[in-house]
């Protein structure tokens, strides 16, 4: 198997020659936003690379952050991302699908009023059950609103 390489996921190939010319070590949880923000690789290659850090790398606690709550394993969200994802991928392929649903979510009582995006193709109701369970064990600690559900 190849060597993980963080600087592929980059979406400015300017910052990733800059981070690699200086030498920069990104750690797991580094790592695995770079590959989650990247628009520039398939969501198959984001795969591969998640499952590239679970090996490369050794499990760490994800602090809370201002778009997700603590976790007590990276791999374990690494591995949760994947199942979610691939079952909404294999829903979509399926042509059982009449739309794509994008939701919002606004935990009540971050004083940033940061929102959180994740977009799923998969009906409805699974949508909003999928939703709420991934929202509930990384997202929000707190009571929050979903918001702007919309179909495109």
């Amino acid at each position: 198997m190849n060597r993980f390489n963080v600087y592929d996921f980059f979406n400015s190939p300017d910052v990733a020659a800059h981070c690699e010319n200086i030498g920069h070590i990104f750690n797991a949880l580094e790592c695995a936003i770079m590959v989650n923000k990247s628009y520039i690789k398939p969501l198959s290659e984001k795969h591969l690379a998640y499952k590239m850090i679970i090996s490369e790398y050794p499990d760490t606690p994800v602090p809370k952050g201002h778009a997700y709550k603590s976790v007590k394993s990276l791999h374990r969200a690494l591995e949760d991302i994947i199942s979610l994802e691939k079952k909404a991928v294999d829903k979509f392929l399926s042509n059982e699908l009449a739309a794509l649903y994008e939701y919002v979510i606004y935990c009540k009582n971050n004083a940033e009023k940061s929102n959180y995006e994740e977009k799923y193709l998969t009906d409805y109701e699974k949508l909003l059950s999928d939703a709420l369970n991934y929202i509930k064990k990384y997202l929000c600690d707190e009571e929050f609103i979903l918001d702007s559900v919309d179909t495109r």
